[in-house]
């Protein structure tokens, strides 16, 4: 696929997988990338969240309930566990109301971890002015209007932030199968008022394994303690 290759050369010019590229506040490669998969024009895009298939996704849900009203209801670790997707849970069968195939079949699915789901299409235009790409959209994917990639200065922007380090990534816990580079550890970039009420802010730029369309999740905190979220979209 095109938009592998587009990474594989991209990533190949990275010697360490784990390497933090620190230049002067510069995200040089996940600027490139995104350049390379961010094409301007009147565009469609999904929120893209990632979840296991509905057959397994029922044995999960079967295992919960059926956990709620079992000797070990009380277990927030089993629980845990299960809503995690941990192919090591014990094998209590009674507890989770599962036969032994049911319990194989889950454990299996968990095994081939979580898959790209699509919702919520929404007009999503890009823009390059001045070698700077922007993005307009409505709805749920709102806080992208808030993006900016400066294709000559190699920098990503978020309201009057910046990142200042990328990292390869191959599947992170909030998005199990995109492949492509991860930037983080914002700052200030200028004295502009913050519009958006997000104090960080970091961007994972890239495609999901099997697809070749472009994806990206934004990471993000509104206050300097308080939980990060996420939020990822995929061109369709």
């Amino acid at each position: 696929m095109q938009s592998f290759s587009i990474i594989r050369k991209i990533l190949a010019t990275v010697v360490f997988v784990t390497v933090y590229v620190i230049i002067n506040g510069q995200t040089i490669d996940a600027v490139k990338l995104a350049d390379s998969l961010f094409k301007p024009g009147a565009l469609m895009a999904a929120i893209t969240t990632y979840d296991f298939p509905k057959e397994i996704k029922r044995l999960q849900e079967k295992a919960l309930s059926s956990l709620k009203s079992s000797s070990r209801k009380g277990d927030s670790s089993l629980v845990f566990l299960i809503k995690k997707g941990d192919v090591d849970i014990p094998k209590l069968l009674d507890d989770y109301g599962l036969t032994e195939s049911e319990f194989d079949k889950m454990i299996s699915g968990f095994r081939k971890k979580r898959e790209p789901i699509f919702s919520d299409t929404t007009a999503f235009k890009i823009k390059k002015v001045n070698g700077i790409l922007i993005f307009e959209t409505t709805k749920k994917m709102h806080l992208f209007n808030y993006l900016s990639i400066d294709t000559k200065r190699d920098n990503i922007l978020f309201d009057n932030l910046t990142t200042t380090k990328e990292l390869q990534i191959s599947g992170k816990f909030y998005a199990p199968t995109l492949v492509g580079i991860e930037t983080h550890t914002s700052k200030i970039a200028n004295a502009d008022k913050n519009k958006s009420g997000i104090v960080n802010f970091g961007l994972a730029i890239g495609v999901n394994k099997g697809d070749e369309r472009p994806s990206m999740t934004l990471i993000y905190g509104r206050e300097k303690l308080d939980e990060i979220k996420f939020i990822s979209i995929t061109i369709m």
